[in-house]
């Protein structure tokens, strides 16, 4: 069972999630599902920071995103959006996420493959936006709140 809930938000013209886990990177883990789930994609499998991005079994491909931001809103957005154009763009479907998450800087590794022939995708997203986007730990739970433009 995820250690992440995933609300959808409802929003005009727009797609937005509400997230809450149990730690910082299952909060990520659980925003890049809902991510994901609106393109028609299945989550990857989340493995425990510091483990690398988990062991490959064919033709694999790694994929690190690092985002260096002001805050973890900005932070959230910015990853998003590269993990976006990895999928949209590059064909990238991602297997397995590992998430670092330390003041400033998210790190994301992947392990996913890349489509030789691009499939369609459900549906698409332009971009997570910063407009509403926010990520707060409270009572010892974390949330995050974004909104996608599609």
């Amino acid at each position: 069972m995820a250690a992440w809930r995933v609300r959808p938000l409802e929003h005009t013209a727009d797609v937005g999630y509400s997230i809450e886990a149990d730690s910082r990177g299952e909060l990520v883990h659980g925003c890049l599902a809902a991510l994901l789930a609106h393109l028609g994609l299945k989550a990857p499998r989340f493995v425990e920071a510091g483990a690398g991005p988990g062991a490959s079994t064919g033709p694999d491909s790694v994929e690190h995103i690092e985002v260096v931001a002001d805050g973890d809103a900005e932070a959230l957005v910015d990853a998003l959006n590269e993990v976006l154009y990895l999928v949209q763009d590059q064909d990238f479907r991602p297997m397995t996420c590992a998430v670092q998450w330390a003041p400033g800087v998210l790190t994301l590794h992947l392990r996913g493959r890349y489509l030789a022939s691009p499939r369609p995708l459900a549906a698409e997203i332009k971009a997570v936006t910063y407009h509403g986007v926010d990520v707060e730990e409270s009572g010892g739970r974390w949330r995050a709140r974004w909104i996608a433009d599609v």
